[in-house]
């Protein structure tokens, strides 16, 4: 509705919105609806410099945000 809710990762489903402020980790795999940060995937992937991510682009549950606010849609949860 517009709103944004402080829920658990584990009450996440596929299809919902989630905010990843920056240095917050992602909850969830999914695809950036709004907003461009770099994450670092290192932990996920072993990519050792952080990945840009602008609206489109896959995003890794786990990966650290960089200094930008993004608004993520799951793809896939748990």
């Amino acid at each position: 509705d517009g709103f944004w809710i402080e829920a658990s990762a584990e009450s996440l489903q596929v299809g919902e919105h989630f905010a990843v402020k920056p240095g917050q980790r992602a909850a969830a795999d999914g695809l950036v609806a709004d907003g461009s940060s770099t994450m670092d995937e290192s932990l996920v992937t072993g990519e050792s410099l952080p990945q840009l991510k602008t609206a489109g682009s896959k995003v890794v549950a786990g990966a650290l945000n960089g200094t930008g606010l993004l608004t993520v849609s799951a793809t896939a949860v748990g």
